[in-house]
C-alpha cells in the first residue's frame, strides 16, 4: 500500500487547498513588497481575469455540465449552487426586466447564509 492509499480524500483536498492558498498569499505578499500595493492589486486582478474562465471550465467538466448550458440566469444559479453549495436570497425578487425601473440592465445579487 503506498502513501496515497493511506490518505483519505478530505486530507488530500485539504493539503492541496492549503498549499494553493499559501502559494497565492506568498505570491501577493512578495509582489506587494517588490512593486507596491497599487501594482500588486492590478497584477492580482489581471491574474484573476485570466484564471476565472479556465477554472469555470474545469468545474463545469468535473460536474458534467455542457459548455453551452449556462445561457440564462437560472442556469447560472444552478451552476453556482452545484459548484459551491452556498445558499442565497435575491431580494427583491426579479420577475421582469429592470431596465425600465432602474435605468440599466444591472444590479446586485447578495449571497447570504440562510438560517
Amino acid at each position: 500500500m503506498d502513501a496515497l492509499d493511506r490518505i483519505d480524500k478530505e486530507e488530500i483536498r485539504d493539503l492541496l487547498g492549503k498549499s494553493w492558498l499559501t502559494h497565492d498569499g506568498m505570491w501577493f505578499y512578495h509582489t506587494y513588497q517588490e512593486v507596491g500595493i497599487e501594482k500588486a492589486n492590478k497584477l492580482n486582478k489581471a491574474a484573476i481575469r485570466s484564471l476565472a474562465p479556465i477554472e469555470i471550465n474545469r468545474v463545469k467538466k468535473v460536474l458534467g455540465i455542457d459548455r453551452e448550458k449556462i445561457v440564462a440566469f437560472e442556469d447560472l444559479k444552478d451552476f453556482i449552487l452545484e459548484a459551491m453549495g452556498i445558499p442565497f436570497n435575491i431580494n427583491p425578487k426579479i420577475s421582469k426586466c429592470i431596465m425600465h425601473e432602474k435605468g440599466a440592465c444591472s444590479g446586485n445579487i447578495r449571497v447570504m447564509l440562510n438560517d
